[in-house]
């Protein structure tokens, strides 16, 4: 992220003034976001983004995890946000749940869903998140609730089908004012390309899917999340004996370096996220872990695969996901991951994840769903601590932002931001 001065913002339909801040005001304020000098922007001023995910739409209960037997609420996880200043949440949901307004939640997963449609639940998720000023990022994670593929598409649903249930969920929730944006498809890998000609380049189909979206619902005004491609989906910047050659799935956008993304339309630029997944040795190993130089040798990997991008193509930059258990050699690589984001800049991020059911990383909460993990919450404070606020609810005819500063100094106005080229 690009130096950024720390500020209080309110844009209110009727307002008074406000102490110690910026006031500004408008007969009925728009939420304006845009991706710019390697920022997050909303309404004109950067916002520090500290994100957690919370996972379960798009599995087989079609809904949160947690929310089941009296484990938690929405409102309890939402709390928990709302006190370690988690101001955005990425929500993934599978295409089948999409495509199909009338989901059903599996019996006994939601003790509070009172109707037993997913769709019910997102709807109640973004009324609540908004009371909270917690703003959500939909992510379409899977196409069915069994498992992840490789691509976009599959013998079962086509590229028209992720257009046509992204034009669903935006119809729903497309204006909803704590929606963040969309990110367009999760960890596209193995057979997925960019920019190589093949009909399976993943940079021509987010230009593609994004056109059609646009067209069929030109409301559309959200942020774009673009993630990368696997290890071997590009034309390589480093040889397979680089250390920089190994990437996490969605964590390869080499291709940026030479196709970046167009959308055609200024606009839709202005929107573009690049969101790299990036993950430690206990998610996926990688011969860089296992060097007598680790975690030491991490930055300059690190400055290699992603960390020139904002510098080169002026977009925000948003790890979409990070994390693992925090014990032995991960420990060392998440302390390392966080110390390096700081220093270039880049703190704008989700940490997989809020549920403690996730089997290779661990959760935010501790298995009873209440606890905190204190030493990650310490580690993710230490990488955003002062992140935006909401100070009071996202409302249609209300906005009021404390926009916090980023965590370095070099990272303020008058320092120094991230490498230009790769």
């Amino acid at each position: 992220m690009a130096p950024a001065a720390q500020a209080l913002v309110c844009l209110l339909a009727l307002c008074a003034s406000v102490q110690g801040g910026l006031l500004s005001r408008a007969a009925k304020p728009e939420v304006r976001w845009k991706s710019a000098g390697g920022n997050l922007m909303l309404n004109g001023l950067p916002f520090n983004l500290k994100g957690a995910n919370w996972f379960g739409f798009e599995t087989e209960i079609n809904v949160p995890h947690g929310l089941w037997g009296g484990a938690t609420t929405m409102d309890r996880v939402l709390k928990f946000c709302r006190e370690n200043k988690i101001n955005a949440l990425r929500i993934p949901v599978s295409l089948s749940l999409a495509l199909d307004p009338d989901t059903k939640v599996q019996a006994g997963s939601c003790d509070e869903c009172s109707t037993g449609r997913s769709w019910d639940v997102l709807d109640a998720l973004f009324g609540k998140a908004a009371a909270k000023g917690v703003l959500i990022l939909l992510d379409m994670h899977r196409l069915n609730n069994q498992q992840q593929g490789e691509l976009w598409w599959d013998n079962t649903h086509s590229e028209a089908d992720l257009v046509k249930g992204w034009v669903n969920l935006l119809k729903r929730f497309g204006q909803t004012p704590n929606l963040l944006g969309i990110d367009l498809k999760n960890e596209p890998h193995g057979q997925a390309t960019w920019g190589m000609g093949k009909s399976t380049d993943w940079d021509a189909a987010a230009v593609r899917i994004v056109t059609a979206i646009k067209s069929a619902y030109p409301a559309f005004n959200r942020l774009i999340f673009v993630e990368g491609v696997g290890t071997e989906g590009t034309y390589h910047m480093f040889n397979t004996q680089h250390p920089s050659y190994y990437k996490n799935w969605g964590g390869n956008l080499d291709g940026v370096s030479y196709k970046p993304i167009d959308f055609g339309s200024k606009d839709l630029n202005d929107l573009l996220v690049y969101s790299p997944h990036v993950y430690g040795p206990s998610v996926a190993d990688q011969p860089y872990f296992n060097t007598a130089t680790f975690p030491d040798n991490m930055p300059g990997i690190w400055d290699e695969q992603f960390g020139w991008i904002e510098g080169s193509s002026g977009k925000a930059v948003v790890t979409g996901e990070w994390g693992g258990w925090y014990t032995g050699q991960d420990k060392l690589w998440q302390e390392a991951w966080v110390k390096y984001l700081r220093s270039r800049c880049l703190g704008d991020n989700f940490v997989w994840c809020i549920n403690p059911d996730s089997s290779d990383t661990g959760g935010l909460l501790l298995n009873d769903w209440t606890t905190p993990d204190a030493a990650k919450m310490a580690l993710l404070s230490k990488l955003q601590p002062t992140p935006s606020v909401f100070t009071s609810p996202i409302l249609d005819g209300a906005l009021c932002v404390d926009h916090g500063a980023a965590a370095a100094e070099q990272c303020r106005p008058g320092g120094t931001t991230s490498p230009s080229s790769p």
